[in-house]
């Protein structure tokens, strides 16, 4: 018995070093369960980038695209007021709580405004997930978030990323303007006007995941 237990260990050690090696040398083969990404229409890159700039702002945004693309801190600038961006692409709460662990001790934000999306609601938080470990500097909170979000695309893209940036992958990447969107610095990003077209929608229904909401009610 103690000679199997011993051998199955050997096993699977050798199993986990083997997936690991193929995982970093041979990655398109895990095409469907990697999806290392960096940058985007979030613009994350840059604005996690970008945060270094800031100290002691008085308002931090929160939230997916809603936020990004919907609160311009130019307005509060001239208003008096400053502020960060910091949401990202179909953010989820796991997301935002990851984020908030990692900045929200520098930004000493005096108000925090969390956009709040029905579909973020109703979402798993991968893609959020992905965006994150691609084109944020990957630390514990970000190690904690592909935990709760508990898919094998985060693990298999946090461990590629977290190689790739050991060897400067995230410093040395630079986002590219795309479909007419500008990022302005303080997070926000701006699109080129478009205009209105009427659409209709087939009802659906909406199943929530409560771990969401669990992540949005953790007090910091």
């Amino acid at each position: 018995m103690t000679k199997f237990i011993v051998t199955l260990l050997g096993f699977i050690a050798f199993a986990m070093v083997f997936y690991i090696v193929a995982l970093l040398t041979l990655p398109s083969f895990f095409k469907m369960n990697l999806l290392y990404k960096q940058g985007s229409l979030g613009y994350m890159n840059s604005r996690t980038k970008d945060i270094r700039s800031y100290n002691n702002v008085d308002i931090l945004f929160m939230g997916s695209s809603h936020a990004y693309r919907g609160f311009d801190n130019r307005i509060f600038d001239s208003a008096g007021f400053t502020s960060f961006n910091l949401g990202s692409s179909m953010q989820t709460p796991i997301q935002a709580q990851a984020l908030l662990e990692k900045y929200v001790n520098k930004l000493h934000p005096k108000l925090v405004v969390y956009e709040v999306s029905t579909i973020a609601f109703i979402n798993d938080g991968v893609e959020s997930s992905l965006d994150l470990i691609a084109n944020d500097p990957i630390a514990w909170p970000t190690v904690k978030m592909a935990v709760q979000v508990n898919n094998i695309k985060t693990y298999n893209t946090l461990l590629f990323g977290s190689v790739r940036q050991m060897f400067g992958d995230y410093k040395n990447f630079k986002d590219a303007a795309e479909y007419g969107d500008t990022y302005i610095t303080g997070g926000y990003v701006q699109r080129k006007m478009s205009y209105f077209k009427h659409t209709t929608f087939t009802p659906q229904r909406l199943v929530f995941n409560k771990k969401l909401f669990d992540a949005l009610q953790k007090k910091y």
